[in-house]
């Protein structure tokens, strides 16, 4: 049965981040960032453009691996 938690887990490892990571917690402090300045506190109550827009913005956002952000 695929679970959110297993997915979360196995995205980490396909971008070859570990959650100890330095790189991996600056990603995730970024997104936490853009998040809530853009009023975005859930993916899912977040609107299909507000999705978008955080989908487009990531690979700008600081922390990002240069080969990630190809």
């Amino acid at each position: 049965m695929v679970m959110a938690k297993n997915l979360i887990k196995n995205s980490k490892a396909d971008l070859g981040w570990n959650t100890r990571d330095t790189d991996y917690t600056s990603c995730r402090n970024a997104v936490k960032d853009y998040c809530a300045q853009q009023n975005i506190q859930s993916w899912s109550g977040a609107s299909d453009a507000k999705r978008a827009a955080l989908i487009a913005a990531t690979p700008n956002l600081t922390g990002f691996r240069l080969a990630i952000r190809a």
